[in-house]
């Protein structure tokens, strides 16, 4: 098994062309063969709760989505990686020929303005199997407060948004606002519309992002729907309004 290593890239920027609403993040990449990992995530300045919080959101989730001895107590990213490789060692022991495991996660900033940060987290992982899984994931921070958030506690009433969605969901797979959403061959629990787990910001707007069997099979991969900014911005807090 190749050794671990650790790449460290800096981008380095001149402060007189730095936008002032900006984290300022730095990208650092983690790599290595024999199982295959791949991980590129934003590193913000952890002198500050706000960049605290992010660093901390990030690898929480790079942790959850590696970690595979529940008996460990894994406490970072390079601790996550051994117990991936420990896990695919485990196996081929067990059963040689086995395909070699393999994971990914890129993570870049979808959206920030002064009040507003959304990460977009990508990933990929291989444990055998048909074929990997592919998960797309938004982490939302509060700017000000320093603090993740849910993006639809961003908004002053659920209502409009749902409705807003529905609608957009409705008209993009030719579903007649009479017939039931799952009419079409969704799979909406309870025959009822309702957002995804995965809510986050662009530059064109809201996002929401339905994984593979979210909803849908496999067969019919992920689906998303952007909302407009121009529709969602009087629906965001005051706080939250770029």
């Amino acid at each position: 098994m190749n050794k671990f290593l650790l790449f460290l890239t800096v981008l380095l920027l001149a402060s007189s062309c730095r936008d002032e609403q900006s984290l300022g993040m730095l990208p650092m990449t983690y790599m290595q063969d024999d199982p295959k990992v791949q991980l590129q995530l934003p590193q913000a300045d952890s002198t500050i709760q706000l960049g605290r919080a992010v660093n901390e959101a990030l690898e929480e989730e790079v942790i959850a989505l590696l970690a595979f001895d529940e008996a460990l107590d894994i406490e970072d990213i390079p601790m996550a990686v051994q117990s991936f490789s420990a896990g695919y060692t485990e196996l081929i022991e067990n059963f040689p020929g086995t395909p070699e495991w393999e994971a990914s996660v890129y993570a870049s900033i979808s959206f920030e303005d002064a009040h507003i940060l959304s990460i977009k987290m990508e990933s990929y992982l291989f444990t055998g199997g048909a074929h990997g899984y592919e998960e797309v994931r938004f982490l939302n921070f509060d700017k000000r407060r320093g603090r993740e958030i849910e993006g639809i506690n961003m908004f002053t009433n659920f209502g409009p948004i749902l409705t807003m969605a529905e609608n957009a969901f409705r008209e993009m797979h030719n579903i007649p606002e009479e017939a039931s959403i799952n009419s079409t061959g969704f799979m909406f629990e309870g025959e009822v519309f309702y957002l995804p787990d995965t809510i986050g910001f662009d530059s064109h707007g809201m996002v929401l992002y339905y994984n593979q069997y979210e909803v849908a099979s496999y067969a019919d991969g992920p689906i998303r729907i952007s909302l407009p900014w121009v529709d969602v911005q009087p629906l965001l807090r005051n706080k939250y309004r770029p």
